[in-house]
């Protein structure tokens, strides 16, 4: 599916939303969380040869681990990201908030050893010149 179709069912349910909001407001929450989860799910169809390819880039490659780690953090940034849209959506900007905290603190955790590995590459490279 192509950026310019993901728009257009994007737009279609956003106009959906907002006609049963101005006409049954209690069914407006459901046509909108129907929306997010067909948007959702293209958009983990789009992502499928994606992960694909960057599974075999990652098993071919000498740096594995730290593209296993990079891979990592970029779905955990995606993920609550997405989360806390989907919460802001609702009106809880707070949890969306606390969800972007959790998730970067969690990003945080999941690269330490790589950090770790640089500092130590680095105290070699300045141990080596003197």
């Amino acid at each position: 599916m192509e950026s310019w179709q993901i728009c257009g069912v994007a737009l279609l349910f956003t106009m959906a939303a907002v006609v049963v909001r101005q006409l049954r407001a209690e069914f407006a929450l459901p046509v909108r969380l129907a929306g997010t989860v067909a948007l959702l799910g293209i958009a983990v169809a789009v992502g499928v040869p994606l992960f694909d390819y960057l599974g075999r880039m990652i098993s071919a490659s000498a740096l594995s681990e730290y593209a296993a780690i990079l891979i990592k953090a970029l779905g955990i940034a995606m993920l609550t990201h997405i989360t806390a849209e989907v919460c802001r959506d609702c009106g809880e900007s707070s949890a969306a908030s606390y969800v972007e905290l959790a998730g970067k603190l969690e990003i945080l955790l999941l690269s330490l050893p790589l950090v770790a590995s640089i500092l130590e590459t680095a105290a070699e490279i300045l141990n080596w010149q003197t």
